[in-house]
């Protein structure tokens, strides 16, 4: 039952715009995520400086940034692969995902960028196959054009490729 009052009084909070309310909610997580929904629909990265534990501040930061389309809140993230990620989702620039210092975090982030900004994304930093062709399917579907699905190594992933591309033409 507690866990259910903790979502009642959450989503009080939100609807009403009343960070004040998310205090009073016992759960951790329920309590950041209280906080995190008011960040976001304010699109303020202050709200997000209420939250305990650094991994939820940071995710909220992140968030806001993407909810805002605005980097600064990239900024006030402590970890270093966070704010590259979020600053690159931000700005739409694949090139910050390569200041990862995980390949398979870079691979994810440059496939992410790939599917928020088509024209700015090569997939050129992607190492894994696999990701790197969904990452070139993200391109051809983003920018329509059928030419880019050829650039992919799977068959049936290029055929869907082509297809997905082919129905975006007809539309």
């Amino acid at each position: 039952i507690p866990l259910l009052a903790n979502q009642c009084v959450r989503s009080i909070a939100v609807d009403l715009d009343d960070e004040s309310l998310c205090t009073e909610i016992i759960d951790d997580f329920e309590r950041a995520e209280c906080f995190n929904s008011i960040a976001i629909y304010r699109e303020s990265a202050g709200v997000c400086e209420l939250i305990d534990s650094d991994s939820k501040h940071d995710s909220c930061l992140h968030s806001v940034a993407v909810a805002s389309a605005n980097s600064s809140a990239c900024q006030l993230i402590e970890g270093s692969n966070s704010r590259f990620t979020c600053l690159a989702f931000t700005l739409r620039n694949e090139s910050l995902c390569a200041r990862i210092n995980s390949s398979r975090a870079v691979d994810y982030c440059a496939l992410r960028v790939a599917a928020l900004a088509p024209f700015n994304s090569t997939c050129s930093i992607v190492s894994n196959l696999t990701v790197k062709d969904d990452c070139i399917l993200n391109i051809a579907v983003g920018t329509i054009d059928e030419r880019v699905c050829e650039l992919i190594l799977d068959a049936p992933k290029k055929q869907s490729c082509l297809t997905q591309v082919s129905e975006s033409l007809e539309r």
